[in-house]
């Protein structure tokens, strides 16, 4: 079995919530609840700030833009049939 290296990096709450795309409260609630590989920072004031363990791969993109691109590969998938259905009308 091969090796597989999982690089991780210290992020924010905010940024972890923006690379996987979900929501930022939800993000803070898995922290306070211990579900997320966490430390909680000092000086955070009444709201509490957590930096998260986020792991770092280098073909990780953020959920929106995967998003989008399935969106914009429907389309293009969906164009290219309008294509073969003139090119196999006209044949």
């Amino acid at each position: 079995m091969k090796d597989i290296k999982v690089n991780f990096q210290w992020v924010s709450a905010k940024k972890y919530a923006e690379t996987t795309g979900m929501p930022y409260g939800q993000v803070l609630s898995l922290c306070k609840n211990g579900k997320l590989d966490c430390v909680e920072t000092e000086g955070g004031g009444v709201y509490k700030q957590f930096l998260i363990k986020l792991s770092v791969n280098s073909d990780m993109i953020p959920k929106n833009d995967y998003l989008e691109l399935l969106q914009d590969y429907a389309a293009l998938k969906t164009k290219l049939n309008n294509v073969l259905n003139i090119l196999k009308a006209q044949a």
